[in-house]
């Protein structure tokens, strides 16, 4: 994991400036096995609940380990994650309560866990408090937690046997069982669930039928819940709401904060409302060829750093408000796409990148003007 500080381009209030990204930090993961140090997913705690908030980083080691947002150094030891049967592949703070953790795994694992962050056991990890168990065995691949902190939801694998992919929510009060479904939305495993960041009910997922869905989970069943499907014609790997540009000039302005966005297996991305006829803002259907063939090897790149005929080999995700996408490839390069200008990606010095191999996560801090 590393972290590195963009210069804005004149003062405090414009766009940070991606070719003055400067290296501040860096943290790796350890394992005893090779093939598990490397790093999967990364969440990011609430800003505004703790002031050393933490960045929670998974590996396939299924361990989860705990760093602070700034430095990175490692605190509160290794968060162990042995409640699972199988590797842990989604993370998520919660927003109501700085303490809190839930953790999914894939594969012959039926529940989520709530970690409090507070509590140590004997190994010098945190020690999980409520078990959240599917009743139907589902596995799962994605789970949230509202910002109210009162509901939670999980995105499960296809069930081969009834042809669905189900969608489950609990009472955080009541773990034991679930409060109940919606399993027909869906036809291929679901990939992420997000609830909205400040509307507690209002729930986005997204699947490998490459559809991605809003609810309105005060609605009385799936059918009146479904608000705005968006088909992105492939699968979706990762999907999320974002923080809207003043630039989109969003009619009415109330849609700024129903903007989500979806990254797809073709490496496309899309930026969309989602609200029942919301308007498709952005589109890309896979990284463009700018210049030149498409290559993805290092053998003629130029003496100065900057790539200008070849496209990236993969999209990370979106920064700041979504125009802008942080780009890899697989030697470890980092650069920023700009979907405003349509020009060449801006590729990162090596000295400001830190990495040797394909990029799986990032996390932009417009706080702190960190990467």
């Amino acid at each position: 994991a590393t972290r590195a500080t963009a210069t804005t381009e004149s003062g405090g209030n414009q766009p940070p400036s991606w070719k003055n990204l400067s290296l501040v930090n860096s943290a790796s993961t350890a394992s005893s096995s090779p093939q598990h140090s490397f790093v999967i997913q990364l969440a990011s705690q609430p800003a505004n609940l703790q002031p050393n908030s933490r960045l929670a980083v998974c590996s396939p080691s299924n361990q989860i380990l705990l760093l602070d947002r700034r430095s990175l150094q490692p605190i509160d030891g290794q968060l162990l994650g042995s409640g699972h049967d199988s590797q842990i592949v989604d993370c998520r703070f919660s927003r109501a309560a700085w303490n809190e953790l839930l953790t999914c795994a894939s594969r012959w694992d039926d529940q989520l866990l709530l970690w409090d962050l507070r509590v140590n056991n004997n190994k010098g990890g945190s020690a999980a408090i409520v078990r959240f168990n599917s009743e139907s065995g589902d596995c799962m691949s994605t789970a949230d937690i509202s910002c109210d902190g009162l509901l939670l939801c999980a995105g499960a694998e296809l069930d081969s046997a009834n042809q669905d992919a189900r969608i489950v929510f609990w009472d955080r009060r009541f773990p034991t069982a679930p409060l109940g479904c919606y399993s027909d939305s869906h036809q291929d495993s679901l990939a992420r669930v997000r609830f909205h960041p400040s509307r507690s009910r209002r729930l986005l997922t997204a699947g490998l039928d490459g559809l991605a869905c809003s609810f309105d989970l005060t609605a009385e069943c799936e059918d009146d819940a479904l608000v705005f499907t968006y088909n992105a014609g492939c699968g979706i790997h990762g999907a999320d709401w974002i923080a809207a540009d003043s630039d989109l000039q969003l009619k009415p302005a109330q849609l700024a904060e129903s903007v989500a966005y979806v990254l797809t297996g073709q490496e496309g991305y899309a930026l969309f409302e989602a609200e029942e006829l919301g308007d498709t803002l952005m589109e890309l259907d896979r990284l463009p060829v700018l210049g030149g063939p498409t290559v993805h090897d290092d053998a003629s790149e130029e003496a100065d750093g900057g790539v200008t005929s070849r496209v990236a080999d993969y999209i990370v995700g979106p920064l700041t408000s979504g125009h802008h996408l942080l780009v890899g490839r697989h030697s470890g390069r980092l650069g920023v796409l700009s979907l405003k200008q349509q020009t060449a990606p801006v590729w990162l010095s090596e000295d400001a990148v830190g990495h040797a191999d394909t990029v799986r996560c990032c996390h932009w801090d417009s706080e702190t003007n960190s990467l």
